[in-house]
């Protein structure tokens, strides 16, 4: 590990570390080769999970990610991890754990990985219901439009989008988060194709709330 955080130091982060962009985000790492995370870093991170660093973690292997694949090891450990956590959250604020699971869901797409996509998912609507001022319904729908690219097969991306969207309709509480909410909802509806229908169920859940 001490080796690719001198390199990263020494020569800059890889280009589009976070945001891959058109010409090589349908790339996952482990699809360009030769970039396998070395097995010195991959223990060290599996040593950190034994001492409760999953926020240092998540931030080093959502980094990595972009550039390294982190190995079937890593991400088994890692989507373990996750579906274990609770995250509590205060009426205002963003808890930095909370921040970090929903960047590691570009750890998912990276590697095309739904299980690891699932998990996060499942922590994100659970949280839903605690939106706040600084954790609101863009962070929540960002966060699984950004897991769900781990999709390859277009039916099995809207199936899941659509599910995930619903769960979190029925959690949101009524008021401004909930409205903000559908209105993002037909902003999505306007950018993907009408032929998916994704937001059907959470339009129909949310509108009669509000």
């Amino acid at each position: 590990m001490s080796q690719i955080l001198s390199n990263l130091n020494d020569q800059g982060s890889p280009l589009g570390w976070a945001l891959p962009g058109p010409l090589e985000g349908h790339l996952s790492p482990n699809e360009i080769g030769g970039r396998n995370l070395p097995e010195e870093a991959i223990d060290g991170f599996i040593k950190l999970f034994d001492i409760d660093q999953l926020e240092k973690i998540l931030n080093g292997l959502t980094y990595f990610s972009q550039y390294y694949d982190l190995g079937d090891k890593i991400l088994i450990k890692l989507q373990e991890e996750i579906e274990k956590i609770v995250i509590e959250i205060d009426v205002k604020g963003l808890p930095g754990l909370l921040f970090s699971v929903i960047n590691s869901a570009f750890i998912a797409a990276a590697h095309r990985n739904v299980k690891l996509s699932e998990a996060i998912a499942k922590r994100i609507v659970m949280t839903s219901d605690k939106v706040n001022n600084d954790y609101n319904a863009i962070n929540v729908i960002q966060a699984l439009l950004i897991a769900g690219a781990s999709f390859k097969d277009d039916n099995q991306w809207t199936n899941w989008l659509e599910e995930k969207l619903a769960e979190v309709a029925y959690r949101l509480p009524i008021g401004e988060q909930s409205k903000l909410f559908f209105s993002l909802l037909q902003d999505l509806k306007k950018i993907l194709n009408q032929k998916f229908q994704i937001t059907g169920r959470a339009e129909a859940i949310i509108s009669a709330a509000i």
